[in-house]
């Protein structure tokens, strides 16, 4: 009988994490569904049941809390009563494998890599939101059906829902971020940085939801199975698609160690690298020529379409002399710094007009039909000398089908941002295009205006901005922000007082220095380090950003081994930042790859705040340093630019504390506060945080540097008199707001005044 336990942390220091349903097998064979529902003291009753709890996702988009409400309703409710033990479980479940395997359903080409990776050293380890009796079924069919030996099965970890049946009480929930703490546990790894850097290889079909918390476990690779539910959707950077019926094709089942010095182990760890890893073999694959007709000029290739991304794009593509290709799977730049507000509904138009300014700028506005600039929605797989490796979903009637192209670069910019565990800025939100982004925003808007009771974990810029919008636009609501910090905005001195004045004001709850580590499986309560427990209706994670690199720091280190990803330890997060010199240039890159924004990290190890000011910055030095290093000659091909070839001369990135800290932050009603370098004042700022946001909108649209610096809000409040802002604040009457007029020198108010007459157009 196969154990599928895990208690030796030297045991596990190579894994291979595995979904099941629809990642093992082909989609639409839910082993829990069929097991449970073969095990139901009723199957219509059954059915009738799931189907009111898929509705209720569909409505309310709460995964968690929804499927952890049906797991201990089926449990508790509609299973029968006449077992007590999980072996009827197991039984159940091997008999339903062992007919999906004579029907085709279990993928056999999964089996012919595992048995490599076992070969190899690796543990396998299944991670299913199903009972772990299906886990541990699942390979007893395996065994019994001659896939594997008993000696390969042995060596399999199992984690899945576990439950008490003899009392029908669920002890663990192993849905999203629970299946991480699952792996955790059926290892024996406490250390989560551990875990990533041992788990090699990460399969699921569920990147959103089920399987979001074993695809963002590793440092290495996420794949994520093709399937109807996800083909013609993004997937954030660090995500690969993939099919198991075309992986003999798409990789070499290797895998890069000596990451451990790359991502945060001592000096010297990743010195002995072995030939074999796993990439995408890229032999066969045909270009993508994003501009054929650009004969000798040097193609420009931009990674992320965000303040960087796109700033360098904007500043480049009036140059004839050069041919630029931007690479997002969105159709438009998203603002995120402006979403808090949209998570509230306001009761009238004229309310919702004035309290959202546009968040998003459709790429082909900023881009401009005249442009040198052209958008290619894909995503990014592989970094190679002189290609990147791009995936297309194809949406059509196949529904694991994609195809892949390899994009020529002469310089290459990674600007892919950052991606949030949760909340606002989170994958299945930035990913979704059209209106379908548009739907996910008032399904938001739904949960907030339904719940009695917000649970707000974190406390910085983000969750201020949320909590007081909610608690201005519904002041009955019982809204909690909890954060590990003891004080609010703590890089800002004198803002935690100001900032807990106003929460207070608008009788928000506080509670500081607290860590959300996990939910309750039973009550769904969230439940913190101390063991506080925290119950309520809809919680949003605010919790910082971490690097959208995962996907491409094995191939960046592969191809540029004096460059590569750095592990980056921040406050909430871990995971590789990209390494840039002072020129924002990747260390033997030959100036040719570039990288800037929150993908990034300085070779002086000098943090910054992730922030659009900051993202803009170096997004116009890497701009100014490609455009100096063609004019060089270096990456210029025929373009005239280089015909008068002179000596290298780059623009140094210098840390601008002052502007990068220059900031709003919205408080509700007309209230915010603005912080200029690392001095907060609050007042009646609202309408000024909103032009300040249309001209960060306007600044992308500009075509050269000289009206992007003539726009640049940042530098606007850099240069703004804190004194000027306390007499405002003090001497403001009842229902007048201050705009930008009113903080300008006059020198500046005729040339900034007539863009903010009509907002940017949104999308």
């Amino acid at each position: 009988m196969t154990t599928c336990n895990g208690n030796d942390i030297n045991k596990y220091q190579r894994m291979d994490v595995y979904d099941i349903d629809g990642t093992l097998t082909r989609p639409g064979y839910d082993l829990w569904y069929l097991t449970s529902k073969a095990l139901a003291k009723d199957a219509k009753d059954f059915d009738a049941r799931v189907k009111e709890w898929k509705q209720e996702v569909a409505d309310t988009g709460e995964v968690v809390k929804s499927s952890g409400t049906m797991m201990q309703d089926t449990i508790g409710r509609l299973l029968r009563d006449d077992f007590a033990t999980g072996q009827v479980v197991q039984d159940m479940a091997r008999s339903i494998v062992e007919e999906l395997i004579q029907k085709g359903i279990v993928f056999s080409e999964w089996l012919a890599f595992v048995k490599e990776r076992l070969q190899e050293g690796v543990t396998p380890v299944l991670a299913t939101t199903n009972y772990i009796e299906g886990a541990r079924a699942f390979l007893e069919a395996l065994v019994r059906a001659k896939w594997l030996t008993q000696a390969e099965a042995d060596r399999f970890v199992c984690s899945g829902t576990v439950v008490d049946w003899k009392n029908r009480t669920l002890l663990h929930f192993n849905i999203n971020m629970g299946k991480a703490k699952g792996v955790s546990e059926a290892t024996g790894i406490s250390d989560m940085e551990a875990i990533h850097q041992a788990v090699e290889n990460v399969f699921g079909d569920d990147p959103m939801g089920n399987d979001y918390g074993i695809l963002t476990m590793t440092n290495h690779h996420a794949w994520v199975v093709n399937t109807q539910k996800n083909a013609t959707k993004a997937l954030p950077l660090g995500m690969q698609r993939m099919s198991w019926l075309h992986w003999t094709d798409q990789a070499k089942h290797r895998v890069p160690r000596g990451l451990m010095g790359v991502f945060g182990g001592k000096s010297g760890d990743n010195d002995e690298r072995p030939s074999k890893r796993l990439q995408v073999d890229t032999s066969n694959i045909p270009l993508l020529d994003t501009h054929a007709s650009s004969g000798g000029k040097p193609n420009i290739v931009v990674v992320g379409g965000g303040f960087c991304g796109v700033l360098v794009t904007s500043m480049l593509q009036e140059n004839n002399d050069l041919s630029i290709t931007l690479i997002d799977p969105k159709d438009s730049f998203e603002y995120v710094g402006a979403l808090p507000k949209t998570l509230v509904q306001y009761n009238t138009q004229s309310d919702k007009k004035a309290t959202s300014p546009a968040v998003s700028l459709p790429f082909h506005q900023i881009l401009g039909k005249q442009s040198a600039a052209r958008h290619v929605r894909a995503w990014v797989d592989q970094v190679e000398e002189k290609h990147v490796v791009v995936q297309f979903a194809s949406g059509m009637n196949d529904p694991g089908a994609y195809y892949t192209r390899k994009i020529p670069f002469d310089h290459l910019v990674l600007a892919t941002g950052s991606t949030y565990p949760a909340g606002i800025k989170h994958s299945h939100m930035t990913a979704v295009h059209g209106i379908t982004r548009g739907v996910e925003l008032q399904r938001q808007q739904q949960r907030v205006a339904n719940a009695e009771s917000i649970l707000l974990i974190g406390g910085g810029y983000v969750a201020a901005e949320i909590a007081t919008e909610v608690a201005t636009a519904y002041p009955g609501k019982q809204i909690t922000m909890v954060d590990r910090h003891p004080r609010l905005l703590s890089r800002i001195p004198e803002a935690h007082d100001m900032l807990l004045q106003r929460l207070t004001e608008l009788k928000i709850n506080v509670v500081l220095g607290e860590t959300i580590t996990s939910v309750d499986p039973q009550s769904l309560d969230y439940v913190s380090a101390s063991g506080r427990r925290f119950s309520t209706d809809h919680a949003i994670w605010t919790g910082g950003p971490q690097p959208n690199t995962a996907g491409l720091v094995g191939s960046i280190e592969t191809t540029f081994p004096q460059a590569a990803a750095h592990h980056h330890q921040s406050a909430t997060s871990s995971r590789g930042c990209i390494v840039v010199d002072h020129f924002l240039s990747l260390p033997g890159s030959g100036r040719r790859v570039w990288s800037g924004g929150d993908a990034c990290i300085l070779d002086d190890g000098v943090g910054e705040e992730a922030m659009a000011a900051r993202a803009m910055h170096q997004g116009r030095v890497i701009a100014n340093n490609i455009l100096a290093a063609v004019q060089a000659g270096i990456g210029a091909r025929d373009s005239a630019l280089a015909s008068k070839k002179g000596e290298l001369e780059l623009t140094k990135y210098v840390h601008d504390k002052a502007s990068i800290a220059s900031m709003i932050v919205s408080l509700g009603g007309d209230s915010a506060m603005v912080i200029i370098g690392d001095v907060p004042v609050v007042g009646p700022f609202r309408c000024l945080k909103e032009e300040v946001e249309r001209l960060l909108l306007v600044q992308l649209e500009a075509r050269n540097e000289t009206q992007q610096s003539l726009v640049d809000p940042y530098n606007l409040l850099k240069s703004v008199n804190v004194e000027k802002l306390r007499e405002l604040a003090a001497s403001s009457t009842k229902g007048k707001e201050h705009s930008i007029a009113d903080i300008l020198p006059p020198e500046q108010k005729a040339s900034i005044l007539h863009l903010l007459v009509a907002p940017s157009q949104d999308s």
